[in-house]
């Protein structure tokens, strides 16, 4: 009998690991998933200015030459 209870208690305490694990898994992946788009999304924004402020420049230099 106190075999069996042992039993039981190991299996229990092994699924309650394992489950704690996948849960623990998915959530950083997710939390990993989105600090990732956080930064590519802040790179991609200064990309973006730093393309702006030389298109304007090219303009000006363009409106320059023309006149």
């Amino acid at each position: 009998m106190t075999l069996f209870t042992l039993a039981i208690f190991v299996i229990s305490l092994w699924s309650l690991a394992f489950y704690a694990s996948s849960m623990l898994r998915e959530d950083m992946e997710r939390q990993l998933g989105e600090q990732q788009f956080s930064t590519v999304s802040l790179l991609a924004a200064a990309i973006n200015e730093h393309l702006t402020d030389r298109l304007k420049a090219v303009e000006q230099v363009a409106s320059r030459l023309r006149t």
